[in-house]
Parts: structure tokens; sequence; C-alpha cells
């Protein structure tokens, strides 16, 4: 299944990156609306993908900012953000995505490991960087073991040398 979506303002923008958030009320939310508009904010496409054979989805967000300075600002934001521990007790595992061949890219993986009473096990794989005023990024989330991070991270090697310098920064 594929659903396309025109994102024309920063609220509609934010609802986007729910995956980066630790908790359904998480305060950020609302400072990344903030952030979207201080960086500029002039439009985007959101675009989600569903597996039928793994049961997993996956999607690809693209942003216009005002200028590069606030997309590279904006990737690292949403960095930290994703890589904090989640409130409470936590069985998710948190870390950093290494070795994408991307210029600032910033990744994360979120796992847990099996099913418990916070939750359904799963692997979900992000990755965000900046060309120029644009900030593009990638996800995919699915059972645990799903997903191959090699594969992935090569996967947003492919999208940033086909996007890198498109239209000129």
């Amino acid at each position: 299944m594929h659903d396309g979506e025109r994102l024309k303002d920063a609220e509609v923008a934010a609802e986007q990156f729910t995956p980066i958030f630790t908790s359904p009320n998480d305060p950020a939310r609302e400072e990344l609306v903030s952030r979207l508009e201080q960086a500029g904010f002039v439009a985007g496409y959101a675009d989600e993908l569903r597996s039928t054979r793994t049961g997993g989805d996956g999607g690809s967000i693209v942003l216009r900012l005002g200028s590069a300075d606030g997309a590279r600002a904006l990737v690292d934001w949403v960095f930290r953000q994703g890589i904090k521990p989640c409130p409470g007790v936590c069985d998710v595992q948190i870390e950093a995505v290494e070795g994408a061949d991307i210029p600032g890219a910033r990744g994360i993986h979120r796992s847990r490991a099996k099913t418990t009473e916070n939750g359904q096990g799963f692997d979900l794989e992000l990755i965000a960087f900046a060309d120029g005023p644009f900030l593009y990024g990638i996800a995919a989330n699915g059972p645990p073991k799903t997903i191959d991070e090699s594969q992935f991270v090569h996967g947003a090697e492919r999208l940033y040398e086909r996007v890198k310098g498109h239209p000129p920064a």
C-alpha cells in the first residue's frame, strides 16, 4: 500500500515525526512545530509504504526549510529527540546508527526484542540528513529481526546519491 501526503504547514509536518518521540504526550512535539516554523518551513512531502510480506512499514519525508543551516539544525534536533531514553521503565534498546556514508546524516535504531507488558516487539530504523535547505528522512519499522540495518543504511545512501544537489541547494 502506498500513501503520499503534501505537508503544507509546520503542524502537519510535525505529525510525520511520531517515531522520534518517546511517549504520545512528549512535550517535544510542540517544540518541533516551533522549530519547524523558526527554520522557515516552506513545504514538504511524506510517503508511506507498507509491506504485506513482513508486516512492517516504512516511509520517507522531505521538507523544504528556509536555509541550509535550518535544515542541518533540525536534523540534529530530531536525532537528539530520537536517541533519548524513554521515560520511566523502558525495555526499548535505543542506539545511534553508524556507517551511513552521507555528510551530516544522523541515524537511530530502536528495538524491543519481544512482546512485553510495555508493547509488541519491533525494530525501527531512522536516518535523516540535510542537503541545502532540504531535510530528508527515511524510516523502516517491523517485527523483530525483519529489518536488515546494512540494507537500510544502503537505501539511505542511494536516496542521498539521487537527491544531493537536486534541486540545487
